[in-house]
């Protein structure tokens, strides 16, 4: 049996593998250090390293790899297992696993050790080679397409500018195209630029968005139109619209939805565009400014699907409609919104909606001196909150009550719609019994038990969602609510007289679970009663004066 080597002679052999290693021999060099590994009874890590560092020479990286780990485990609070390991990974092309060693070497290697500043800088250096992978290069192009496609075109836009590949990729997808959103750009869209997006789009562009005066060229409407002849949607955010669409209407003879938010329109521009545009299903303008002449409604709006005219602000006097011409020629719309209408002289031809059989929704907010309408039995949605009826017991208003049959309702605001009375809504929901989804009462004029009659008639028994705010309702009403209405999950009590009883009573209701309570202004109601609430999971809002009268505490 071979005696050991003592450490005298080992230090000459380490010293003979490292001159035999600098004179490139580094096979002889490797029995050298495997000499010293072979016999070492101490630490192995300046042997291992140096024989590492041999095998990386001779191409044996797996041999160098173990005698690294091996390195790391003999001390792990040496810098020098951490930064050779490293280094072969990087060499067997594991650099995520590389940059995962010099980390994991960080947090056992002390800052006071003189290799510590080496391990940060191989780190950082490591760290900022490594790119993220580039999925365009990797993913199938169908599948590139699924991903971009669920992104907003403003950062479709900006990836085309990561690199010319990913540009050239993106630009043959015209699928990524099909909606053109100007509406967020933050500098005016060259008529260069549109022409690049139609191009890549190969002239499929389904939907547009724009905002005009972020356009640099006004022929940019009229452009994308006409190139597109697919183009079904377009949407003008904001901007003096009237000139530009009417110059580019002639050729938009294909768009189905058009939808003018903030773009201030005259009457007159609105009717014309709508005659152009022989094909709308969905048309809305937000902000339309009436001429001293009646509308010229066009003759045939058949396609009409989804109408919303909201009036910008004005005088009376300038307000003429002729709104009885207008429904006769939309006889298959479903939805229809007249919002901030001011009337002078309404006729019941002005008010006659039943001439549009199969109309779903109505919404006519904020009309002034209106009649009360005459209502189609297609009617799902009615909203009249914020109306001031010319007088709501004229005969004519009182007739379309009594005669109105709405068997398929299931939303009705009446909001600040004060001439409305419990005696009339019995009438108007007569034959929607257990069918109401959503009763809005806010500033009516209805008193607690009015409230308690029209539950107990049945009309309010599969309601979801009630609004009684700044009515004068009671514990005793809300208690009724509370033991009668099943299905109730959002009720709006903002300044009424509810108390802590009566929070606790629909908190504790066995009948429902309520899941939204407003009691914003509610100043008999305690902090006990809100948390009470809250602490039965119901979002409820609510705000206190200084002063609490009148409270109650309620135990949980």
């Amino acid at each position: 049996m071979a005696s050991k080597l003592d450490e005298s002679d080992k230090e000459d052999i380490l010293s003979r593998g490292r001159a035999l290693y600098r004179a490139k021999d580094y096979k002889a060099a490797l029995q050298c250090f495997n000499t010293v590994v072979a016999n070492q009874d101490g630490s192995l890590l300046i042997a291992l390293d140096n024989r590492a560092a041999t095998q990386i020479q001779l191409g044996d990286l797996e041999s160098a790899l173990r005698d690294g780990r091996r390195m790391i485990k003999e001390e792990r609070g040496n810098s020098v297992g951490y930064l050779r390991t490293a280094k072969i990974l990087q060499l067997l092309g594991k650099e995520e696993v590389a940059l995962g060693i010099y980390r994991y070497g960080l947090g056992n290697v002390s800052p006071e050790e003189s290799n510590f500043e080496l391990l940060q800088s191989m780190r950082d250096k490591l760290a900022s080679k490594i790119k993220a992978v580039d999925f365009v290069k990797l993913l199938p192009l169908e599948l590139t397409e699924m991903v971009m496609c669920c992104l907003d075109f403003q950062t479709v836009v900006r990836l085309l500018r990561v690199s010319r590949p990913w540009n050239l990729t993106l630009s043959s997808l015209p699928t990524i195209w099909r909606h053109v959103d100007l509406s967020g750009a933050v500098r005016a869209v060259s008529m260069a630029a549109v022409r690049g997006y139609v191009q890549r789009s190969q002239k499929t562009i389904q939907r547009a968005t724009l905002h005009l005066s972020k356009v640099h060229h006004d022929d940019i409407l009229k452009y994308i139109i006409s190139r597109c002849k697919l183009l079904q949607r377009l949407d003008i955010v904001s901007g003096c619209a009237g000139r530009t669409i009417l110059r580019a209407a002639p050729v938009a003879i294909d768009l189905n939805t058009l939808i003018l938010s903030d773009c201030d329109v005259t009457l007159d521009t609105m009717c014309k565009l709508l005659a152009a545009c022989s094909n709308l299903e969905r048309a809305e303008f937000h902000k339309v400014y009436p001429f001293d002449h009646t509308a010229s409604w066009p003759g045939n709006m058949s396609k009409i699907r989804s109408l919303l005219i909201n009036a910008a602000p004005r005088k009376a006097h300038e307000r003429r409609y002729d709104t009885s011409a207008l429904l006769k020629n939309i006889p298959n719309a479903q939805n229809l919104t007249l919002k901030n209408w001011i009337w002078i002289e309404p006729s019941e031809a002005d008010w006659d909606f039943s001439v549009i059989p199969n109309l779903r929704i109505l919404d006519l907010t904020n009309n002034h001196n209106i009649v009360f309408p005459r209502l189609p039995p297609s009617l799902r949605n009615l909203d009249l909150s914020s109306c001031t009826p010319s007088t709501l017991r004229d005969d004519s208003s009182i007739t379309n009550i009594m005669e109105s049959s709405l068997p398929e309702m299931r939303r009705l605001s009446l909001s600040n719609f004060h001439s409305m009375g419990p005696t009339e809504l019995g009438f108007l929901l007569r034959e929607v019994t257990g069918k109401l989804e959503l009763l809005n009462l806010k500033y009516c004029n209805f008193q607690a038990d009015e409230i308690e009659s029209l539950v107990l008639l049945g009309f309010l028994k599969n309601v979801t969602q009630l609004s009684l705010a700044f009515l004068p309702v009671n514990d005793a009403c809300v208690e009724h609510l509370a033991n009668n209405l099943h299905h109730l999950k959002v009720l709006d009590l903002e300044a009424t007289r509810v108390t802590g009883v009566g929070v606790k009573a629909l908190v504790l209701s066995p009948c429902f679970k309520l899941e939204r309570l407003n009691l914003l202004q509610c100043s008999s109601v305690s902090v006990d009663a809100v948390n009470l609430a809250r602490s039965h999971r119901i979002h409820t809002t609510y705000g206190f004066p200084e002063t609490l009268k009148h409270a109650k505490k309620v135990r949980s």
